[in-house]
């Protein structure tokens, strides 16, 4: 699952991933990314690669809120900031 709120970095990310072969999912939010998690039925993704720096909900509180869930969700973080 690729979280990141920037339209050209999500959507980059998942055409980069998806020739790697990977199945991507995106979400524009932390907000969207928990709710896709915690829809009933829906899968686990293997990872969540988010961005840090996002309105509202962070990267690192995504994290923090997925590190709650059992089994914890694997996340990566990235940022473009130095």
């Amino acid at each position: 699952l690729v979280v990141d709120d920037e339209d050209g970095v999500r959507l980059t990310t998942r055409r980069l991933l998806e020739r790697a072969g990977y199945q991507v999912e995106v979400a524009t939010s932390g907000v969207e990314a928990l709710a896709r998690i915690e829809t009933p039925g829906a899968p686990t993704p293997a990872l969540v690669l988010t961005d840090v720096m996002m309105p509202g909900m962070s990267g690192r509180d995504l994290g923090l809120r997925l590190a709650e869930r059992r089994p914890p969700v694997p996340v990566a973080y990235v940022s473009g900031y130095v």
